[in-house]
């Protein structure tokens, strides 16, 4: 495992105290990791309201994932927990955005939120795009089973609101996601280069 995906959520200071500023406490976090023998059947079933406290404590255990890969551009705020679950809450009444989660072993194990909106004026793709954001699994291994067939089924819906192309958000050192989005048939196409805005020089 690569990346920050070694980590347990819970088991260090760090975390323990970024989980403290969100509101959240260790137990309210899936384990990063985990070794199952067998995998149970999977139900991808848009998200309802009482699935908004998983979808915060996955969303919680991206960032502090995400915090590691570049801590500046991922910072998360001070009150992020708060904020995002307001955010979500505002989604799920949202009837033009699409909220999925996918369930194993009666478990919330992932979830994928998707916007199909116009692209940019002066590109023309052949309709609609289907953008995904907010798209996360529990552990990271479910990538190429729960994460595929969460993206497949927001194709689908996609595709039917006019969609001519999806477009999926992810970052640079988030490996396993970056795998599973080329097994789905996915392509990189764009980067985002970050630094600060005021470049130290150093003197000769």
């Amino acid at each position: 495992m690569r990346d920050g995906y070694r980590r347990t959520v819970g088991n260090d200071g760090h975390t323990r105290a970024f989980l403290a500023r969100q509101g959240l406490h260790p137990g309210q976090l899936p384990a990063a990791c985990c070794t199952r023998q067998m995998r149970p059947p999977v139900v991808v079933r848009p998200a309802v309201s009482d699935d908004l406290d998983r979808l915060v404590a996955l969303a919680a255990l991206r960032r502090v994932q995400y915090a590691e890969f570049a801590p500046q551009f991922w910072r998360p705020a001070t009150d992020a927990g708060a904020l995002q679950r307001r955010f979500f809450a505002s989604l799920l009444a949202d009837d033009s955005t699409i909220t999925l989660v996918a369930i194993a072993a009666a478990r919330l194990a992932g979830f994928a939120i998707a916007r199909v909106v116009p692209a940019p004026p002066v590109y023309d793709p052949g309709g609609l795009t289907c953008l995904v954001d907010d798209f996360t699994v529990e552990h990271p291994e479910d990538w190429p089973t729960i994460g595929v067939q969460l993206l497949e089924r927001v194709r689908e819906l996609a595709s039917e609101r006019g969609a001519a192309q999806v477009v999926v958000v992810t970052a640079y050192r988030d490996i396993p996601k970056r795998q599973a989005l080329r097994v789905a048939g996915l392509a990189l196409t764009s980067e985002w280069w970050v630094g600060p805005a005021c470049r130290e020089v150093k003197p000769e």
